[in-house]
């Protein structure tokens, strides 16, 4: 990674480790020095040292004092808190952006609700990757088509947390019916009813919220719950 002026240069940075904590290629508990990772994308340590505080205020890390950072685990308590979070604020970024999408974008929301069932036939490593992606996609252009930034940063970050718990999951194929739900509020944002779109959301994430627990906990419950996904 070239030298850039320091700002850009720690944005890339933050960027990179963040994408490897999502994924999982930072373990949860693992021991991350600024100096071992400024070695791995050929910087100095203060990029990396901006990058590392920031996502410590994000909560993907925390300081170890006189050691460095630990890259963070996640329990049930947080898994409860970002769905109580999204189940309240998605509702909302639906039913503002109900109004405000353009043809074009909820021609390009379609296109990602139609994913799944052009997966179908995927291997599950496959299908899991591609899914996750598209379904986060999905929900930041109806937070970003809501038109309240602040709104839409919140949703945006519950989001990047939502896509590592699905990592740490490793993709079960209780999920897939999760990403299906997406082809209906498509349909219910084209005739601009903000308050048929607040309900679906509100129900789509209130499912996601049961068998995605459910899986964290280890239950054959969740295919049930899938299976009841409407």
């Amino acid at each position: 990674m070239a030298e850039r002026p320091s700002t850009l240069l720690s944005d890339q940075v933050f960027e990179a480790i963040k994408r490897e904590i999502i994924e999982c290629r930072l373990e949860p508990e693992t021991l991350v020095a600024e100096s071992t990772l400024a070695a791995r994308f050929g910087v100095s340590k203060g990029p990396v040292r901006e990058a590392l505080k920031r996502l410590a205020q994000m909560g993907l890390v925390r300081s170890l004092p006189r050691v460095g950072y630990i890259v963070s685990s996640v329990n049930v308590g947080d898994f409860d808190e970002i769905f109580t979070m999204r189940i309240t604020l998605e509702p909302m970024a639906a039913r503002l952006a109900a109004s405000r999408l353009a043809q074009d974008e909820l021609d390009a929301l379609e296109e990602l609700a139609l994913v799944p069932r052009r997966m179908k036939s995927e291997p599950l490593a496959v299908r899991g990757s591609v899914l996750t992606r598209a379904n986060d996609e999905f929900h930041r252009k109806i937070a970003l088509a809501s038109g309240n930034g602040r709104l839409a940063r919140g949703i945006c970050g519950l989001l990047d947390e939502v896509q590592r718990l699905v990592y740490l999951l490793a993709y079960d194929p209780a999920l897939d019916s999760l990403t299906d739900q997406h082809k209906g509020l498509v349909d219910l944002l084209r005739t601009r009813d903000a308050t048929a779109c607040f309900e679906n959301m509100r129900g789509q994430l209130e499912v996601d919220y049961e068998v995605m627990r459910a899986l964290a906990l280890g239950s054959e419950r969740a295919r049930t719950l899938a299976l009841q996904a409407p």
